[in-house]
């Protein structure tokens, strides 16, 4: 009715952010911490924890991310989202931009940042493509599929019938 399309979850007991009702969220805060809530306050997501071990490998591997030096889950304040400097969704393998918040003061939508994609979430973009292409340098994240298995299952099948 007022032009919103996600909303961000907000803990009014506690004060601090929560996540979406499709995503979980991310703030990269102007001192260069990319903040998400801890997974104690939230549903724990694959997406999210991968998202962040790309940062993590990015900046410990020294190639870093304009703006970005490290990462953090934690406790999410209003201060943090409204003074971040980038706003990122994380779900179904993918990070998606949120270029606009409404702060809920009165003012409207207001731009994150500069208004559009910004560094962090331009590399994982990127970074979660190769991962699903298989590209990614890192294994922990893709699993051996026993085709064969699943062929000696067919031929099982049909000879049965």
């Amino acid at each position: 009715d007022k032009g919103g399309k996600l909303g961000i979850g907000f803990d009014e007991s506690t004060g601090l952010v929560t996540e979406s009702s499709i995503a979980c969220v991310g703030f990269l805060g102007p001192d260069g911490v990319f903040r998400c809530p801890r997974f104690e306050t939230i549903l724990e997501s694959t997406t999210l924890r991968r998202g962040l071990e790309l940062i993590d490998e990015q900046i410990e591997s020294g190639g870093g991310i304009t703006g970005v030096d490290s990462t953090s889950l934690t406790d999410v304040t209003l201060d943090h989202v409204r003074e971040a400097v980038e706003v990122i969704f994380f779900g179904g393998g993918a990070a998606t931009p949120i270029t606009e918040i409404d702060y809920g003061n009165g003012t409207g939508m207001q731009r994150v940042g500069g208004g559009g994609v910004g560094p962090l979430c331009t590399y994982l973009v990127s970074a979660f493509e190769a991962d699903m292409r298989g590209m990614h340098h890192s294994d922990n994240f893709l699993d051996e599929i026993p085709y064969d298995l699943y062929e000696k299952l067919i031929f099982m099948k049909k000879e049965r019938s």
